[in-house]
Parts: structure tokens; C-alpha cells; sequence
């Protein structure tokens, strides 16, 4: 729904390379039984498989399917058995602080919003003692699949359980083209209504509008069916009703309303009158469609 593409701080990227390459080098020495084959595809692949952007992932991908039509049915599935013992990822997620694994890395994260849905927490916290938690890492390209990509940083897009395990399940983003999180584009996503029939519904005394989730590409489309996002956010519209009816009187009211409050002797900023800060909308919980529905109102 958003893009995160700058989700993975470049000091994250680094250490999670590091590890990667740590643990390709080690599980190479001491695994002798490790196939040519794979060995092979490994140190072709290692920078890409390691901090590689989508694009490159993809193309790892494409190399691992020609490979697939290369060799028999047993050499592959040797090759798929060797890359889940090199990227293990159930590993990588019991890793906490200290040392580096999915913990550290989820805390790297610039944003605490699920990109899939916007409309869940995707928060990590790792307190002394007990009580930590994290988002799921969701493998875009499902690591059953492609094994050689479990443990890559952008394939891995911090969401929430609902998106990762319920909605998106086993599905295959690389035959089944979804927009990417991780991917350097603009949201792909945008909400639209008309703004004229709700006022006119609400001096009515009715609250009805019609949202619209509309995907600026195929894979964008396929990303409002997998998520159900039509139905998710139709089960806020109360909120959005509100929200819309505070924008529409702060705007409108702006030129008549004091900066400061005479009673708190402090002043108040657009996001403590509406609820919603634009410029950190990533940040906000549905922040893509308010950040929508607030552009609709000041075009008003």
C-alpha cells in the first residue's frame, strides 16, 4: 500500500550484510556436503542474495529458475535442501539484542505501520527481561520457494500478523506481481471520494460517502484484492467521517482562529486540530488515505 523502500537504515544494511556474509562463510567451511552446484550459485550470487534491491532479488530469482531447467528434479531439490541450511531464517528470528537478527533489525526500522494494510502496528520492542515483541518479517518471495532468499534485508517487509499470515498466506508475489513495499516507487495506492455529496449528506444529517481504493497499477490492484483493503477500511468509516468533518472546520476556520488559546497560553498546530500529521503520515495509522482524503478537502 505505502512504500518503505528507506525502511532499512544504511548502518541496518550493513550489519545485516555482515551477518549474511558471515553466515554463508561459515556454513561453506563447515558444511562439506554442501553441493557444487550450490556453492557455486552462492559466491555468484552472495552481494545480491545479501542487501540486494527487488530488482536484483528478482533477477537472483531468474538465475535460480534457469538453474531449476538445468538440472533433474533430485539435483534441484539438493540444491533448495543445501539454501535452507545456509539461510536459516528460523535462526536468524530468535536472534535478540545483542547480537545482530530479526529483533535488531525490526528495531532499525524508520516506520511502525504495517505497509501492507496501514492500518496496524508493526512496533518492536526488546525490554530487559521478558515481554518482547516484534512485527513478522514477511518474505515477500516466500522462502519456501525461493530458500536462497531467506535471509535477504529487502526481501524481508516488517507487517502485521493479520496481512502476513491470514490475507497474504502462501501466496507467490513473484509469479502473482504485488506492489512492493520495498520497492523505490511512489505509494501505488490511492483512496478517492466525492467530497461535495458528503457535505451535502451531513447538512442532511447523514454521515454516507463512498470510498473508493483504487490501484495505480496491475500490481497495486492486486495488492486491494490480496488485502481486502476495500473491506478493511469500510469498518473504519466512522473515524474517517470524523476526521474528514475536523478537517473541513479547520480549514474553513482557519483565518478566524487564534494561534494561541488564550486559556492554555500555547498554541496549536494543524496536527493537534485534525488528528493527523501529513508530512509523517507513514507514521500514522491510515495515514495514506487521510493524507488522500485531506488533499480531496484542501482542493475543496
Amino acid at each position: 500500500m505505502i512504500s518503505i523502500s528507506d525502511a532499512w537504515p544504511s548502518d541496518a544494511i550493513e550489519k545485516h550484510k555482515s551477518y549474511v556474509y558471515q553466515v554463508i562463510d561459515r556454513t561453506l567451511a563447515e558444511e562439506p556436503a554442501l553441493g557444487r552446484v550450490t556453492r557455486a550459485f552462492i559466491r555468484s550470487h552472495r552481494h545480491d542474495i545479501a542487501y540486494g534491491r527487488p530488482a536484483a532479488l528478482r533477477r537472483v530469482i531468474g538465475c535460480a529458475e534457469i538453474l531449476k531447467f538445468a538440472l533433474s528434479v533430485a539435483a534441484y531439490e539438493e540444491f533448495a535442501e543445501d539454501c535452507k541450511k545456509i539461510f536459516n531464517y528460523e535462526a536468524f528470528s530468535r536472534i535478540k539484542p545483542p547480537n545482530w537478527g530479526a529483533y535488531a533489525l525490526c528495531s532499525a526500522s524508520k516506520y511502525s505501520m504495517c505497509p501492507y494494510c496501514h492500518q496496524s502496528f508493526a512496533h518492536t520492542l526488546v525490554p530487559d527481561g521478558y515481554g518482547a515483541f516484534r512485527p513478522t518479517l514477511d518474505h515477500y518471495y516466500p522462502k519456501a520457494r525461493y530458500p536462497y532468499l531467506g535471509l535477504s534485508v529487502f526481501n524481508l517487509v516488517p507487517s502485521c500478523y493479520t496481512c502476513n499470515s491470514q490475507l497474504k498466506g502462501v501466496k507467490n508475489f513473484y509469479e502473482e506481481v504485488h506492489a512492493h513495499p520495498l520497492e523505490d516507487t511512489a505509494d501505488e495506492i490511492e483512496f478517492v471520494f466525492d467530497l461535495s455529496a458528503y457535505i451535502e449528506a451531513r447538512r442532511r444529517g447523514g454521515s454516507e460517502y463512498r470510498l473508493e481504493v483504487r490501484g495505480r497499477s496491475d500490481a497495486a490492484a492486486m495488492s486491494v484484492s490480496t488485502f481486502a483493503l476495500d473491506r478493511r477500511f469500510a469498518i473504519n468509516g466512522a473515524y474517517l467521517d470524523s476526521f474528514i468533518a475536523r478537517a473541513l472546520d479547520y480549514i474553513n476556520g482557519a483565518p478566524a482562529r487564534s494561534r494561541i488559546n488564550p486559556r492554555l497560553r500555547f498554541g496549536l498546530k494543524e496536527a493537534d486540530v485534525i488528528g493527523f500529521d501529513a508530512e509523517n503520515y507513514k507514521n500514522e495509522m491510515l495515514g495514506k488515505i487521510k493524507l488522500d482524503l485531506y488533499g480531496i478537502v484542501l482542493a475543496r
